[in-house]
């Protein structure tokens, strides 16, 4: 039986048709780099409700709110997928 990956990618302006890329991406990254940033995204954004729903010390704050932007930007930066 020859099962393809489970995948759909909408994470990138190259988004297939504008929709979403479903076996690999337009720019060539592998289904479980897409899944694994879906993940990331997720974390994300329970991370992002929970540092506003407490009071953190504005240091924490501010090193909170720099991994959340460079998480983000991570999984839109352009990268070679295959080595």
């Amino acid at each position: 039986m020859n099962h393809q990956p489970s995948m759909f990618c909408f994470q990138c302006q190259e988004a297939s048709k504008g929709t979403g890329c479903t076996l690999v991406g337009v720019c060539g990254k592998p289904h479980d780099v897409a899944n694994l940033q879906d993940l990331l995204i997720y974390l994300l954004k329970g991370i992002s409700y929970l540092s506003l729903d407490i009071r953190l010390p504005e240091v924490l704050e501010q090193r909170v709110s720099l991994f959340i932007m460079d998480s983000l930007f991570a999984t839109i930066r352009c990268r070679i997928w295959s080595l």
